[in-house]
């Protein structure tokens, strides 16, 4: 249910898996999240038990890059920038499985 607690006319249960940027709901500081959270709202307010993996809690994407320079965001390519592409290589199963079947359980 929206508050959390369980309810037992559920329509089943979702795991929602975020996409590779922060989710306010986990890291409260970051810059962005907010759709995620709202998705898993709007899910639970239809019957569905829901949970959100934190799977890239410890650093988030838009984390590990920094904002361009010139803060002309029309024109960066956060995908080009040092740090990006290491970034997802470091994102394999070894390091989100665990945290995947933990959600999971």
């Amino acid at each position: 249910s929206p508050d959390g607690s369980s309810s037992s006319t559920s329509k089943g249960s979702i795991l929602v898996l975020p996409d590779i940027y922060s989710v306010r709901a986990l890291l409260p500081h970051v810059r962005s999240g907010d759709r995620i959270g709202s998705i898993c709202d709007a899910l639970a307010e239809e019957g569905y038990d829901v949970a959100l993996a934190g799977v890239f809690r410890s650093q988030p994407y838009d984390e590990a890059i920094k904002a361009p320079d010139d803060g002309n965001f029309l024109t960066f390519d956060s995908f080009a920038q040092e740090g990006g592409v290491d970034w997802f290589k470091k994102q394999n199963y070894e390091v989100l499985g665990p945290c995947v079947r933990a959600a999971a359980a």
